[in-house]
């Protein structure tokens, strides 16, 4: 791909210092940047999504002289194994949170994936697992929902955005689930949301509490979940609701799926839509929880032991 970017809007995207990448290319051959007729660096999307892959590797006591030579494919392997390790990263402050949403923003506004991808990484080892989870992600995809809803943001902006959201998020649990065939989770979206973002963020969750995620994405008949409740040991089963359907057949399947799975399996509903669900199911054993912290609580107490 041919070089677009200079240096200075490659230190923002990765976080970098410009020293860093001259060393890194001069001494390691990390990346080959072209020229500009004034002998100026030039970085494709792709130099700058190696870098910031190289930048949360050596984040985690990678050694860029190990790494550096590395293909691409080899360096996320790398990074698979060193994101377990950054899940105790603390919280992050309001001012930086509001930064750096703003960032991915305008990405988002430009229909730029690799630079969205970039800020997603970068985010990700600086922040650990944990925040990039519960306050980072939850809250670029509340802004970027209200744009659109405001018609500040296109239809294909948001639909891009959301693909390159969804597919990180994919690669990140993919890294983290243990795939023990031990104690499960399940987590899906129901019948009519399709959006599965939240799922995926409840699945990261809970593949960092040690379970074994089974992710059914979008869409999901309520009785399909229920089966595979039964058919394994079953912790928990988080469902995710974005859209306000307030639909009064999917109150009853929910009752359903209560009383079909083990008492001891927690049936957990969350999202910006679930309030309404959560109160038609109130004394049922359906639990409404409107925060990702607050999941993670319940998942550091629950055995699977059904």
């Amino acid at each position: 791909m041919k070089g677009i970017h200079p240096i200075g809007v490659v230190v923002r995207k990765t976080g970098l210092s410009s020293h860093v990448i001259r060393t890194w290319e001069k001494r390691y051959g990390a990346v080959s940047p072209e020229r500009s007729e004034g002998n100026q660096r030039l970085y494709s999307d792709d130099d700058i999504d190696r870098l910031a892959l190289l930048a949360g590797a050596v984040g985690a006591g990678e050694s860029i002289g190990r790494i550096a030579r590395l293909s691409d494919a080899q360096l996320r392997q790398v990074a698979g194994l060193s994101i377990a390790g950054l899940s105790t990263a603390g919280p992050t402050a309001a001012g930086e949170t509001g930064r750096i949403i703003g960032e991915a923003l305008n990405s988002i506004e430009a229909s730029h994936h690799a630079g969205l991808r970039s800020t997603l990484t970068g985010w990700l080892y600086a922040h650990g697992v944990i925040a990039f989870t519960e306050q980072l992600l939850p809250r670029l995809l509340h802004r970027v929902g209200e744009l659109w809803e405001d018609g500040k943001l296109q239809i294909y902006q948001e639909h891009s955005a959301s693909e390159t959201i969804r597919n990180f998020l994919g690669e990140v649990l993919e890294n983290v689930n243990p795939g023990s065939g031990g104690t499960t989770v399940i987590t899906a979206a129901p019948p009519g949301e399709l959006h599965e973002m939240g799922a995926l963020l409840c699945a990261i969750i809970a593949a960092l509490e040690g379970f074994d995620v089974v992710h059914l994405g979008s869409n999901v008949p309520l009785p399909e979940i229920s089966h595979l409740a039964r058919t394994r040991r079953t912790a928990a089963v988080l469902l995710s609701f974005v859209c306000e359907s307030r639909d009064d057949n999917l109150v009853r399947e929910l009752h359903r799926l209560r009383e079909a799975v083990d008492p001891q399996t927690h049936i957990i509903i969350g999202g910006r839509a679930a309030q309404w669900y959560g109160s038609h199911l109130s004394g049922t054993g359906v639990e409404y929880v409107a925060l990702l912290s607050k999941l993670r609580v319940i998942l550091t107490g629950a055995t699977g032991e059904v």
